[in-house]
């Protein structure tokens, strides 16, 4: 099924799909569209849910909402597994709530926010927050205004953040290759990596996993860093200045893992 908006500018959009994908593309200047069938062709549980979806635009906020609410909803959208394809204008946010549908977004964003069971989430450039809570399921973003994210199972890898970092997982590697503020990440198995930072305050806390930090070319810092069994390497000059006049300011612990802190690379 296919529904057709007209719209002005750049939306507010809430979808809400159980499972298959979602996919977000550019639209026609001044349209909204949105498209849903089936992942399965012929799954009648799939076909009815979208027959009685929920589709709408009003104002600037479109609603997507696939499957019923409640216990019930639970019961009736185990075997509903929906492609939902939706075509908005650049600078547009989105909202998502979905157990175990992939979304893959190839439009510029203000802002993104999703509470996912079991989905990957692939992003290009999102000029506000990306916030995500997800049990299980990789986040991959070209680049955020700031970013947070909280998981079970989940490997996090951003290009550039321009704002604050506050990730916390607790299986999972998570990769930032470009920090333009604090960046705070948390995790009881995986690796965490930060490529480069410049300034405000770095909190990295692992135990089994690695550390690696790459501060930028002509940054002074303030190191903190403790591991109980892994081995510690810093490639930074050291300098007898005090800790005050430091615009970086790192603290690292990590039980198993190694930590290596050095000059970033070009």
């Amino acid at each position: 099924m296919e529904w057709s908006f007209t719209a002005a500018g750049p939306v507010r959009a809430e979808v809400d799909v159980p499972a298959g994908s979602i996919e977000i593309s550019p639209a026609v200047a001044g349209e909204v569209t949105v498209e849903l069938e089936p992942s399965h062709p012929g799954s009648t549980r799939s076909t009815e849910a979208i027959e009685s979806a929920e589709v709408s635009l009003e104002g600037d906020r479109l609603e997507v909402r696939v499957g019923q609410r409640g216990r019930r909803a639970r019961l009736f959208s185990r075997d509903v597994e929906v492609t939902c394809r939706i075509a908005m204008p650049e600078g547009s946010s989105l909202s998502v709530t979905t157990a175990s549908a992939d979304v893959t977004c190839a439009v510029a964003l203000a802002a993104f926010t999703a509470n996912v069971a079991s989905a990957d989430v692939t992003l290009g450039r999102v000029d506000g927050a990306v916030e995500l809570v997800s049990a299980s399921g990789d986040l991959r973003c070209e680049s955020a205004g700031s970013l947070a994210v909280k998981g079970a199972s989940a490997d996090v890898s951003v290009r550039r953040v321009t704002g604050p970092v506050d990730v916390k997982v607790a299986s999972g590697d998570v990769a930032i290759e470009e920090a333009g503020s604090s960046v705070q990440m948390k995790s009881a198995s995986g690796d965490l990596e930060l490529g480069s930072v410049t300034a405000g305050d770095v909190k990295f806390d692992t135990a089994s996993g690695d550390i690696r930090i790459g501060v930028a070319a002509g940054t002074g810092a303030h190191l903190d860093v403790t591991t109980v069994s892994g081995e510690l390497r810093c490639d930074l000059p050291m300098s007898e200045t005090g800790p005050e006049s430091a615009a970086l300011r790192i603290a690292c612990r990590s039980v198993s893992g190694d930590v290596t802190i050095a000059s970033a690379t070009a």
